[in-house]
């Protein structure tokens, strides 16, 4: 569970991320890249909140055993490895 405080620092630090590191490598496209990221995050909540309450399979995968979280890591590793070769197009 997260506090108001919590929610502050991780989005402050998120913000330092973004500045520092996709902004200047994504320009104009950058707000897409964060609108991109803030899926791919509440998905992960999710997911992480579905494995944690319920005793089944999300798409197949269990995400409670390290092979499916290996498969979910990498599946997000895919998709960013996408944008930014999308960006250098």
């Amino acid at each position: 569970m997260t506090t108001p405080i919590l929610d502050d620092e991780r989005e402050a630090n998120g913000e330092i991320l973004f500045k520092a590191i996709t902004n200047p490598y994504f320009g104009s496209d950058s707000e897409n890249f964060r609108a991109t990221m803030a899926i791919l995050i509440s998905e992960i909540y999710y997911l992480n909140m579905y494995t944690t309450t319920s005793n089944s399979t999300f798409c197949g995968i269990d995400a409670a055993v390290p092979e499916g979280q290996t498969q979910i890591k990498n599946a997000l590793n895919n998709v960013i490895e996408m944008l930014y070769k999308q960006q250098q197009k």
